[in-house]
């Protein structure tokens, strides 16, 4: 696309993102993503949860799943531990 300046590229992105405090420490979440590239459509689900082992220390898990050609499939599972000082 770089290299022929004269082809048009038109893309949509929407994306809605949800968070909910359980408790101080344990906060699920639930994103929605969508793409649409020249009139080509991809959704992605995002669901997960972030907890707060103790100060400055979060731990979190995400589990991602995509729209490929109308049926959806797992695409991921995202574990990680975040320390702040």
């Amino acid at each position: 696309i770089l290299a022929t300046p004269d082809v048009a590229v038109q893309v949509h992105q929407v994306m809605a993102h949800l968070d909910y405090v359980i408790f101080p420490w344990l906060v699920p979440l639930v994103r929605f993503e969508l793409a649409i590239e020249n009139g080509v459509a991809e959704q992605r689900w995002v669901a997960g949860a972030y907890a707060l082992v103790r100060a400055n220390v979060r731990t979190s898990v995400l589990a991602q799943v995509r729209q490929v050609g109308g049926r959806y499939e797992f695409d991921r599972v995202q574990a990680a531990l975040s320390v702040g000082f």
